[in-house]
């Protein structure tokens, strides 16, 4: 999981979801919110603003349209547009363009509306709702879930490159207990990032990455031509599991590394160019 980068929505588009915004954030009460934003969540089907909507979150995606890899697991197709913060919820979200990414259905079925926040402690208070509960606002507070649209996962996860058979995530143990909280969250709790197949496709991504490096280096030495080069280094920036890829550049430049996995060390050693990739 990446931190994806924004791109532009028409003005008619940002006007438009604006306008649903209004609609609800006008209502009186928290229940006649929620409904409304449920309502007309339900009836975007054939709809130009969510066509639109759905066209953008679709380039942002890992792989761009041609691919289209959810944005969470970097794994499987994305298909839904996904609430960061769940807008049955956090009505005032519903129709907020920053709070939308693109995800699958085997993350987004996991999350669904659970969400945690922090209160005046490091310990994530859950706010979900259940199908019979009351209609009650949720208490206020800093949302736990690492959200990509506006933060770099990577300064909360590590991905294990050092199995032979998986790589998993876990929190970083060089930040705060608050940051180390919202990465177990995240991983464990919310998108059940570790879920099989998830790490053994991570570990197949390393071997690929690992793979193509090693023939741009035999081409460089070679004397290649640039523009054989580039095929390479397109090869790499539009491969599966760009995390994997970021966390390869990153763990490169740490000093533990050398020791700790030579073969990665050694490997942008070889071809230190490649940690601009």
């Amino acid at each position: 999981m990446l931190k994806l980068v924004d791109i532009y929505l028409p003005d008619e588009v940002n006007t438009q979801l604006g306008r649903y915004q209004s609609d609800i954030d006008i209502l009186p009460d928290y229940t006649s919110q929620v409904n409304l934003a449920e309502q007309y969540w339900e009836n975007r089907t054939n709809n130009r603003t969510f066509d639109v909507v759905r066209e953008k979150l679709s380039s942002m995606c890992p792989g761009g349209d041609a691919l289209r890899r959810c944005c969470y697991c970097e794994d499987s197709c994305a298909t839904d547009v996904e609430h960061i913060w769940p807008k049955n919820l956090y009505p005032g979200k519903a129709f907020v363009w920053i709070n939308y990414l693109y995800a699958c259905g085997g993350c987004n079925s996991p999350k669904n509306n659970k969400f945690a926040v922090f209160t005046d402690s490091d310990v994530p208070i859950h706010v979900q709702r259940k199908p019979r509960d009351p209609i009650l606002a949720p208490v206020t507070g800093v949302g736990v879930l690492i959200d990509p649209r506006t933060e770099d996962p990577l300064d909360f996860i590590w991905l294990d490159l050092t199995n032979s058979d998986e790589s998993r995530f876990s929190p970083r143990k060089d930040v705060p207990t608050r940051d180390q909280a919202r990465a177990r969250y995240t991983i464990e709790t919310s998108l059940e990032l570790n879920r099989s197949p998830l790490p053994k496709a991570r570990r197949r991504a390393y071997r690929i990455y690992k793979d193509l490096v090693e023939l741009y280096i035999l081409a460089r030495n070679r004397g290649d031509f640039p523009v054989d080069l580039g095929r390479y280094v397109a090869e790499i920036k539009g491969s599966d599991h760009p995390s994997v890829w970021k966390e390869m550049q990153r763990q490169a430049q740490n000093p533990r590394i050398q020791a700790e996995n030579p073969e990665l060390y050694q490997l942008f050693q070889a071809a230190p160019e490649a940690l601009t990739w």
